[in-house]
Parts: structure tokens; sequence; C-alpha cells
């Protein structure tokens, strides 16, 4: 009816304006912008603006973890007690005559010093504090618990920490304690001295006490470097520092986490620049549909030309004819990184579209192993097809394969039954051949093939067509399996014409968003205002 045709009308004024806004920007010299290029160098405000998208699409992350963390620090101190502590320092002095004296080796000293800590903090020991002064009102096993010990160097000494609710039970405490050890190793050092005068006159040694007199001078002893102090003010809050710790350690983990999900899961749909973040070409974004819109049927720019997706996949065919023109691309391989990510659908869809635009295409269905390309145009499972070119090298020309459909322009060679060894076939010199052939008196040739990740058919077709186009799931696609992806078709020496993100939601699309909406109302109402 008119109402409809008005409609196509109007559609097809929008697609020639779409060409003709494409044109004059070649004539303004941007058609590099069209065209496959490195990576371009960001600004340090453009990766930053980039890298703040990209945390705010994981907030829960930065705010979940902290918060976690906090949590984990502040329960272990959340029935904290206030705690005075008190300090007191030994220092190990070197007698004038000491054999060690002015030797460099500090291992030495330090070795003294660690056998010293271990010592002052022995259950025997502090049993004979306990004992010497009863007033402490502590239990060893509590004077264990609480007491701290740290070696310093330079100079070498012993810090003692006791930590107690009453500021002069801690000072009597470490006071003793740093008193009843210099006294310790002071009766340990007479002791040994006393053994070794028993066991000289035990053998009918001369002159030994002079030999004790001159080793009385050689003993390295320690010394309470100043008189103990009562604390004053109470330690500062354990809470707050494990409560910051977490938090901290909190933001380290989700950071980490962040990288790790932005490379192996974050989809590139939302803010992501390809030109920017992968040196592709966007060559369109293409809305995701419902089983209820399309009605089952996949050809939507055949069943629905009138539809918002058709217009999508027009504005890819207008893109992809610029891109491919410049690269003199009429061959076209149609790969995505995983499987499910649409690429059959775009390559039928194109397929339909670029013969509706006047160009004698041919759709080759390059996937030996799952074939849908025959299920979207209604051909039968026994239809002749790509393998039995490939394996019968009497047939010369595609004739026997190529099937016509309902689209005038459009032919399509099947995959024919499923082979053993696919890989093998497709990297035939009789492939290379059947392109060929088929360039002879064909505009456009577009090849549907395996996921590029999973199976190497695509990496050997790569390299037997003009350009390659990447298919990539705007809702699942990871930044790491593009990457993967382009890096293994740069292997093959692959030409990579642009990419198509498929299964956007409509308000990510302007276009879309806006003319398509208003264009179904002109429609119901009768035609364009």
């Amino acid at each position: 009816n008119s109402d409809v045709f008005e409609a196509r009308r109007s559609v097809r004024s929008v697609e020639l304006y779409q060409v003709l806004t494409y044109t004059e920007t070649i004539v303004e010299g941007h058609i590099d912008t069209l065209a496959q290029s490195p990576v371009t160098t960001e600004s340090p405000r453009d990766l930053l603006v980039r890298t703040a998208r990209e945390v705010s699409a994981f907030w829960w992350l930065f705010l979940l973890l902290p918060a976690v963390g906090g949590l984990i620090g502040y329960l272990p101190e959340r029935s904290e007690t206030p705690m005075y502590k008190a300090r007191a320092e030994l220092l190990l002095v070197f007698a004038p005559n000491d054999p060690l004296l002015g030797v460099t080796n500090r291992s030495l000293n330090y070795q003294l010093a660690s056998i010293y800590r271990q010592q002052v903090r022995t259950i025997t020991f502090l049993r004979t504090v306990v004992a010497s002064n009863p007033d402490l009102s502590r239990s060893d096993g509590q004077i264990r618990t609480a007491l701290k010990v740290r070696i310093l160097r330079e100079p070498t000494m012993i810090r003692l920490e006791m930590a107690d609710t009453d500021p002069q039970t801690a000072a009597n405490i470490v006071n003793a304690v740093a008193r009843g050890f210099v006294k310790f190793t002071t009766n340990s050092n007479v002791q040994e001295l006393a053994n070794m005068r028993s066991s000289a006159t035990e053998i009918g040694l001369d002159e030994f006490d002079q030999f004790i007199v001159e080793n009385l001078q050689t003993l390295t002893t320690l010394q309470l470097l100043e008189p103990v102090v009562i604390p004053e003010a109470l330690e500062p809050s354990k809470r707050r520092r494990s409560i910051a710790l977490g938090i901290v350690a909190g933001l380290f983990v989700a950071g980490i986490l962040f990288v790790a999900l932005r490379e192996s899961i974050g989809g590139i749909s939302e803010g992501v620049n390809l030109q920017e973040r992968f040196g592709l070409v966007s060559l369109g974004k293409l809305p995701k549909w419902s089983e209820d819109e399309v009605k089952g049927h996949e050809i939507i720019s055949l069943t629905r030309p009138s539809s918002q997706y058709s217009e999508a996949f027009r504005s890819i065919r207008a893109n992809l004819h610029f891109a491919s023109a410049r690269s003199s691309a009429r061959s076209v391989l149609v790969t995505s990184p995983r499987p499910s990510d649409g690429k059959s659908t775009i390559a039928s869809n194109l397929a339909v579209v670029m013969a509706q635009a006047g160009k004698r295409t041919v759709l080759i269905d390059c996937d030996l192993r799952r074939p849908t390309v025959r299920r979207h145009f209604g051909l039968s499972a026994d239809s002749d097809g790509l393998t039995n070119f490939l394996a019968d090298h009497s047939l010369n020309t595609p004739d026997a394969i190529l099937h016509n459909v309902d689209v005038e322009g459009l032919e399509i060679i099947p995959s024919g039954p499923i082979p053993p060894n696919p890989a093998e076939l497709l990297d035939s010199p009789r492939m290379r051949r059947l392109v060929e052939l088929l360039l002879t008196d064909h505009d456009m040739v577009l090849l549907d093939s395996p996921p590029i990740l999973i199976l190497s058919d695509s990496a050997v077709l790569a390299s037997k067509v003009d350009g390659t186009v990447l298919v990539l799931d705007g809702s699942g696609t990871s930044a790491r399996e593009v990457n993967a992806a382009i890096e293994q078709l740069h292997k093959t020496g692959a030409r990579v014409l642009g990419a198509i993100v498929t299964k956007m939601k409509v308000p990510n699309i302007p276009f879309m968003r806006r003319y398509h909406y208003d264009y179904a109302e002109d429609v119901s109402g009768g035609g364009d205002s």
C-alpha cells in the first residue's frame, strides 16, 4: 500500500544521506578514520577518562571488598582494652679488652642479642623474676604473653616492652625483668668462670686465679640504658589501624580483580572505542533482538526490511563498502572469537543487503563442523556444497554447487556433507581457486567461518581472502578474547577490515533510538508528516 511505499522510500532516503555523508568524509580527507591503522596513543586525559569509566563499571567491587576488609580488621579488635606500654632498653656493652672489640662482623653481635632475646622470655627466668618481686601481681605466664622483645642495631640493644591496663604495673614489670636479666647474665658469666676455675683446680693448673681476673675484664655485659618511665598516655588504638589496613588490603585485592575481570570477562559494548582500544575500525553496532520480534527467522533484512535491524545492516553495508573499497577487498571472511557471537547471522544478512543494493553476491558456508547458512535460507540438508567442490577434482566450475534463493543477485554455497578433515580441505589450493572463479562473475564473495579462537579453519581461510570482518558479542566478548583474535589473524597475514558489535542495547545506539522510533510512529500514523 501507499503507506508502506512511503516508509520504504524514507528508509532509502536516509540510506542515501548516509552514503553522501561518507562521500563527503572521503573528499575532506578523513577516510583514514575508516581504514585499519595502528593503535593510537591516548592522551593522559583520555586515558584517565577511559580508566574512570571502566572502574565505574565495577563500582561494586571497589565498594564491597574494602568494606569486607575493614570489617575483617575491626572484628578482632572490637573488644580492645586500652593499654599502657612501658619500655626498657638493654645495651650490649663490650669490655675494653674484649677480643671481639673492633671486629666488623655485625652478625656476631646480632647472634648474641638473639640468644638473649630467647633467654629473657623463658619460663625459668620469668619465674625467678616473679619470685623476687611478689608485688608484680602478674604470673610468669601472663608476663610472657604480654612481654615483647625486639633487637635494635647500631648500637646493638634489646628493647623490652610490656603492655598492661595499669601504667604502674607495666613499668614495674619491665623494670623487674630488665634488672633481673642484667643480673641473670652477669651471674651466668661469673658461674661460667667459676666452672672453669673448678675444672682447672681439678687438673692442677697453677696461677688460674690471675687468669680469671684477666677474663673478668673481657666479658660482654648488659646495661640498662635509662631508668624505666611510667607511661602517661594510652597506646594508640589498634582498631583504627586494623580497619585502615583492612580497607587498603580490600582496595588492593579489588584492583587486582578489576584488572583480571576487565581482561577476561569485561564486555566491550559500553563506552569502548574499538579504534583506540584495539586498532579496529567500527563497521557498526547491531541491536539485540528477541525471538518474538523476528519470529524465529534470522534473515531479518529479508523478512522485515523496514525494521531498525535491517537499517543497521544497511549502515554496516555502507561502512564495509568504504572500508573494502580502500583495500580493494571483494572476498571477505566473517568470523568471531567465540561461538554464538552472531557471525552466521551477520554474514547472511550482509549478503542479503548487498544483493539488494545491486551487487552480485555469493555467500559460502565455510563452517564445516556446525553449518547454519543452509538452515537460514531453507536449503535441503542433502544439497551439494563446498565440500563437494573441494573433494571432487572433476568439478572445474562452481555452477553445480551454487544455489539460488529468494533474493535477486544472491547465490548460496552451503557447506555440503560434513568431512572428517575440514581444515585440510579448506587449506587446499581448490579453496583459493573457488574464490577466484566466483569473483570472475560476482561482485562480492562472503565466507562464513567457525570461531577463530576455537578452530584453525578461520585462520586458514583468512589467508585466502582480501579482508576479514570480526564479529564481537557486545554483551559477552571480553577484551582478552578480542586481542587474542586480532593476534591470531595478524599471524596469518590477514587484513582486518573492521569489527561489528552485536547484541547491543538499543539505547546505546543514538541513531536507532531516535530515528526508528519516530519512523515507526510515522508509518502507523499513515505516512510522512
